[in-house]
């Protein structure tokens, strides 16, 4: 079987691209798919309930942050195809012009 693997490496401390791609008023600069994203309670952590509509939507998705697998994600340089290279290159591109 073939494997494919794509990776990206953003110039910034692992705690700060983690916290700026959580910050509800980020997402939908970088997931273009998302329009709003509302939370209950920030900063956003475990348990926060969030509601979010897409760009060709009407209907809000709710949500519950129930687990980061963030830094696990980023020691390990692979996020197994739950996160499409596109949003990450938006990512990258924000936060590393982002003053800290």
């Amino acid at each position: 079987m073939k494997e494919n693997k794509l990776t990206i490496f953003i110039n910034k401390p692992v705690e700060k691209v983690f916290e700026y791609s959580l910050e509800s008023n980020n997402v939908p600069k970088w997931i273009t798919s998302i329009k709003e994203e509302i939370p209950e309670e920030r900063p956003v952590k475990l348990g926060t309930k969030l509601r979010n509509v897409g760009v060709n939507s009407t209907e809000w998705n709710k949500y519950e942050m129930i687990e980061f697998e963030y830094f696990e994600w980023a020691e390990k340089g692979d996020l197994d195809g739950l996160m499409e290279i596109s949003a990450l290159e938006i990512l990258k591109e924000l936060i590393e012009k982002e003053v800290w």
